[in-house]
């Protein structure tokens, strides 16, 4: 696995239940390396302000902002679109549980029971999809480049679009100012298209004969 491009390790064991404030900012090599990953055209500045702080059990709170400069290409015409970030950040980080192993390094039968009955009950449990699960510290380290690097990747444009851009030759605004929208040309077409003609297909050998309205011969 490779290393990541943005990094700012902190060693969970020198927190205290004072919060620590950090400073971070991507350097050249940082940024450059970060817009391969990302597919960036740029990253011209990516800075952070972050608040550590130790609670109650071990979790651990990061919060802060991040800000970044970056250039994406255009959907449509690939042309750079230049764009500000500037959004808040808030991860928990809980210790990783420990495993008590035998002499054979093996899982004893009763922990394995009370772990595969805990999963089946965290399985059972309503989870709110507005709340992220806490991330496990691994290690006793928390990297603060990879939290900043992973909320830029979800905080950028999935489909930059440069100023009057267009699809399929519609801009935007223009279904709005009396042009046709892609929908609205598909169904007038569907409208307008003419009903096709009915055919009428005679028999080989002449028109068919009608039956006899007379008594039926015996």
């Amino acid at each position: 696995m490779s290393a990541p491009a943005f990094t700012f390790p902190i060693d969970v064991a020198a927190l205290s239940t004072k919060a620590r404030n950090y400073t971070l900012a991507a350097d050249d090599a940082a940024r450059a390396a970060l817009s391969r990953e990302l597919g960036l055209e740029s990253l011209g500045l990516l800075k952070a302000q972050l608040t550590v702080t130790l609670m109650a059990g071990g979790v651990i709170e990061v919060n802060g902002q991040f800000e970044a400069d970056l250039v994406q290409a255009c959907v449509v015409t690939l042309k750079p679109v230049p764009g500000h970030l500037a959004e808040a950040i808030e991860r928990r980080f809980v210790p990783a549980a420990p495993v008590r192993e035998t002499e054979k390094g093996e899982v004893p039968k009763g922990v394995a029971a009370k772990r595969e009955a805990a999963k089946r009950e965290e399985a059972e449990e309503w989870v709110d999809p507005d709340v992220d699960a806490p991330d496990p510290i691994v290690g006793g380290i928390i990297d603060l480049g990879e939290v900043v690097t992973e909320q830029l990747a979800l905080s950028l444009d999935p489909y930059p679009r440069a100023p009057g851009a267009t699809f399929g030759g519609v801009a935007d605004g223009e279904a709005g100012a009396g042009s046709t929208s892609p929908f609205a040309a598909l169904a007038a077409l569907k409208v307008g298209k003419a009903a096709p003609r009915r055919v009428e297909v005679k028999a080989a050998g002449g028109p068919k004969a009608r039956p006899s309205k007379g008594k039926p011969v015996r």
